[in-house]
C-alpha cells in the first residue's frame, strides 16, 4: 500500500503514516484492507479514490517487478540462477577432488611414499 503511494510521488515516510493509521483502524474493527469502501480507501489518502493498491499477497509480490523482486517470475528466474551457480560448483568441486586426489594418488605411490 505505501508503494503505490510512494509510486505517485508521496514521501516514503508519508505513506507509512498513511498505512499504519489503514491497519490500525482495520485492526480495531477486526477487517482487513478487502472490507474497506471505496470512500474509506478514498478517505485514507486521495490517490486511493483513483488507484487501488494490491489486495492480496500474490498481488503484493507481483507488484515488485524488478530484478531481485517477489514477482513469481523474478523469484524463478533467480532460483534458476542459483541452481545453475551450484552446479557450477559441483562441476568444479569434483574437477578439484579428481586433481587433489590424483596428485595425493601420485604422491603415495612416488619415492619416498606409502
Amino acid at each position: 500500500v505505501a508503494d503505490l503511494l510512494a509510486k505517485n510521488g508521496i514521501p516514503f515516510r508519508e505513506a507509512h503514516e498513511v498505512v499504519g493509521k489503514l491497519v490500525r483502524e482495520c485492526g480495531a474493527r477486526g477487517i482487513t484492507f478487502a472490507d474497506l469502501t471505496e470512500e474509506e480507501w478514498a478517505e485514507a489518502h486521495p490517490i486511493f479514490a483513483t488507484r487501488k493498491p494490491p489486495m492480496t499477497a500474490l498481488e503484493s509480490v507481483s507488484a515488485r517487478d524488478v530484478p531481485g523482486g517477489t514477482a513469481p517470475h523474478r523469484v524463478a528466474d533467480a532460483l534458476e540462477a542459483s541452481r545453475t551457480n551450484r552446479d557450477h560448483a559441483r562441476a568444479w568441486l569434483a574437477e578439484a577432488r579428481a586433481r587433489h586426489d590424483a596428485v595425493m594418488s601420485r604422491d603415495s605411490t612416488g619415492p619416498g611414499g606409502a
